[in-house]
C-alpha cells in the first residue's frame, strides 16, 4: 500500500487488500518538500476502536500493525505526524486516510501474528538497530575495509629564508691563576656564565669555567707531546779544526769516537773543557735574563713593543722565551692581555701582545737560546 503526503493532505495512491490476520502487511509513505527537517515520523493506524502507531524508517515504510485487522468488514484509517526540529508538531498531523475495509482472511491467532510493539519499544528497537550498525562500520574501519591507497607524495615546497646572523661568541679569557680548586671556590663562589681561571701553577695548571651552577674542568690547554724527531748526522760543524777529545772524540769537524762511559766516572779529563766543541755547547747553553714590559706600545691588537734583554746577550741568532712568574702572569691576565711573546729580526727584539697593551706588566723572566744553522 502507497501514500503520498503533501503537507497535511494525505492521499493513498495505491490500495492493496488487506484481510483479517494478515501480518507484515506493508505501507509505504511518500512526503513533500514540506517535510525535509521533520523527525520522528509516525504513522497512526486506526480500525474501529483498536489504534496502533507505528515509527517509518528511513524511507518512509512500515507496516500494519496486526490489531488494527482483527475484525473483518471495518474500515481502515491511516494517517502520519512528525516533529520539527524546533519541537513543535509540524506539519499538522495529517487526517485520516480511507485505506478500504478490512477483508475476511484465513484464520491466523494475534499470537500466532506477534504483538505490535508500542512506540517506546519501536525506539529502542530502532536505537539498538543504529547501535549494531554504528558497530559494523566501526569494526571495518578498525579492519582497514576504508583503508584507500596510499597517495603520490606532493611536491617539495619551497625553500625558506634564511635566518638572521647569530651574535658572536666570546673567546677565552684566563681571568687569574690560583694555586688550588679550593682557593678559586673561595675566592668565587659564583661567577658570570663563560668566566674562567688557571689552577695549578704557571707551568702547570687546568682551566676551570663557571657553566652557572659550578666550576668545570676543561682541562689543559696544553696540546699532546710532539713525536720524537729523527736522529740527526754525527757531525760537529766547528768554527776551526780543533782536535778535541772527552766524551766525543775525533778532529777537524767530524766525530770519529766516543769516549767510554767509565772513563767519565773515573778520568776526569774525559770531560769537554775547552776547544770548538765547547765553545759551542757553551754558547748553545740557555742564559736567563730580564724584559722590562713597562711603557709605551704600539698598534691596537697585536699591540707592539721593542725591548731589551737585561742579564743575557743576544745575537741575531738568539731565540728569547718569556717565563713570567705567577704574580706577574696574574697581573698580565687581570690587565686582559691574553697572549704575550717576543720576536727577534736579526739582533731586534720585539714584544707583541694580544687582548691588551701590558704597559704596566713590570718586568718578566725570559730565556736566551743561541739557535744554529
Amino acid at each position: 500500500m502507497q501514500l503520498t503526503v503533501n503537507g497535511s493532505a494525505i492521499r493513498c495512491l495505491a490500495r492493496s487488500i488487506v484481510t483479517t490476520g494478515m501480518a507484515g502487511a506493508p505501507v509505504v509513505f511518500t512526503f513533500d518538500g514540506g517535510w525535509d527537517g521533520v523527525s520522528g515520523r509516525t504513522a497512526v493506524f486506526r480500525c474501529g476502536d483498536v489504534e496502533r502507531q507505528m515509527v517509518l524508517d528511513e524511507n518512509g515504510g512500515a507496516v500494519i500493525p496486526v490489531e488494527v485487522l482483527h475484525t473483518p468488514g471495518r474500515t481502515l484509517y491511516i494517517g502520519v505526524y512528525g516533529t520539527a526540529q524546533s519541537g513543535a508538531t509540524w506539519p499538522a498531523p495529517t487526517p485520516f486516510c480511507d485505506c478500504g475495509a478490512v477483508q475476511l482472511g484465513a484464520a491466523v491467532t494475534e499470537e500466532a501474528a506477534g504483538l505490535t510493539p508500542t512506540l517506546a519499544q519501536q525506539v529502542l528497537l530502532a536505537a539498538e538497530h543504529a547501535q549494531a550498525i554504528a558497530q559494523s562500520v566501526r569494526d571495518d574501519a578498525d579492519s582497514g575495509a576504508f583503508d584507500g591507497a596510499d597517495g603520490a607524495d606532493g611536491r617539495d615546497g619551497a625553500d625558506g629564508a634564511d635566518g638572521e646572523d647569530g651574535a658572536d661568541g666570546h673567546g677565552l679569557v684566563i681571568m687569574g691563576l690560583y694555586a688550588t680548586l679550593t682557593e678559586l671556590e673561595a675566592a668565587h663562589p659564583a661567577a658570570a656564565v663563560g668566566d674562567a681561571y688557571a689552577v695549578g701553577t704557571t707551568a702547570v695548571n687546568v682551566i676551570y669555567v663557571w657553566d652557572g651552577s659550578s666550576w668545570v674542568n676543561l682541562g689543559s690547554l696544553a696540546g699532546p707531546q710532539g713525536p720524537i724527531g729523527p736522529q740527526g748526522p754525527n757531525v760537529i760543524n766547528a768554527g776551526t779544526a780543533t782536535t778535541f777529545s772527552g766524551v766525543l772524540e775525533g778532529s777537524a769537524n767530524r766525530v770519529t769516537t766516543r769516549a767510554v762511559a767509565t772513563s767519565l766516572l773515573s778520568d776526569s779529563s774525559a770531560l769537554i773543557t775547552s776547544g770548538a766543541v765547547y765553545n759551542a755547547l757553551s754558547s748553545a747553553k740557555p742564559k736567563v735574563g730580564t724584559i722590562a714590559l713597562s711603557g709605551t706600545w704600539s698598534g691596537s691588537g697585536p699591540y707592539t713593543k721593542t725591548v731589551t734583554v737585561t742579564g743575557a746577550t743576544v745575537t741575531a741568532n738568539s731565540k728569547v722565551d718569556l717565563q713570567p712568574a705567577a704574580t706577574a702572569l696574574n697581573n698580565l691576565i687581570s690587565a686582559g692581555v691574553t697572549a704575550l711573546w717576543v720576536e727577534n729580526n736579526s739582533g731586534t727584539l720585539t714584544a707583541y701582545a694580544l687582548g691588551a697593551a701590558p704597559s704596566a706588566g713590570g718586568t718578566v723572566q725570559c730565556t736566551v737560546t743561541e739557535v744554529r744553522t
